[in-house]
């Protein structure tokens, strides 16, 4: 047991590794956390209750998927029972996917990110495997670049003044709004195994 989190060995058919972390959906999470248990050889979170992602309750729909992002951004799969709202499959589709309670992913589960960045000094690289042909490139706006960064956290528009930057890199597909609440939701690597 570390963090209060148990540990345990995952007998499910769908699941290619046996070290999974059991993990709450609401509890909250740090990357340097995820990371950790990535280098300590767990493959995975094993998502302990149900969880509907719609718009109704923005914020915890916000920082869940934000679990999704950063457990991606790790090496880390999500294992998790639930449903996704319509509007937002299209956009979420590059991470982790729901499954039903006999283990069928509500749809293909990625190999590897398929929206990611890398993040460098005034700039932010992009690389979206969503589209074909694969799209690349860089954002090197000072407001896009600050934008992403701070929605690395979820949470409303830092300003007025951001809004057009935020409804640009929505039309991206790089952050989700749920109502008014905003998310980044391509995957950051950083500390990602092969």
């Amino acid at each position: 047991m570390t963090d209060g989190i148990r540990h345990r060995a995952l007998t499910h058919a769908t699941v290619r590794s046996a070290l999974v972390v059991d993990w709450p959906s609401t509890r909250l999470h740090t990357r340097q956390q995820l990371a950790a248990y990535a280098m300590a050889g767990m493959r995975g979170l094993q998502i302990a209750d149900t969880v509907e992602l719609d718009d109704s309750d923005p914020l915890p729909t916000a920082k869940f998927i934000r679990l999704l992002v950063d457990a991606a951004g790790v090496g880390l799969r999500a294992f998790w029972c639930g449903t996704v709202a319509r509007p937002l499959t299209a956009q979420l589709r590059h991470l982790d996917p729901p499954r039903s309670r006999s283990g069928v992913p509500a749809w293909p589960v990625p190999r590897r990110p398929l929206l990611t960045m890398r993040r460098g000094p005034g700039f932010v690289q992009v690389e979206d495997l969503r589209v074909t042909p694969t799209a690349r490139y860089v954002i090197s706006e000072p407001a896009a670049v600050s934008v992403l960064r701070t929605l690395e956290t979820p949470g409303p528009a830092p300003d007025e003044r951001a809004l057009a930057t935020l409804q640009g890199l929505a039309a991206g597909g790089l952050v989700l709004q749920l109502r008014d609440t905003w998310v980044t939701v391509a995957v950051r690597f950083g500390y990602a195994r092969a």
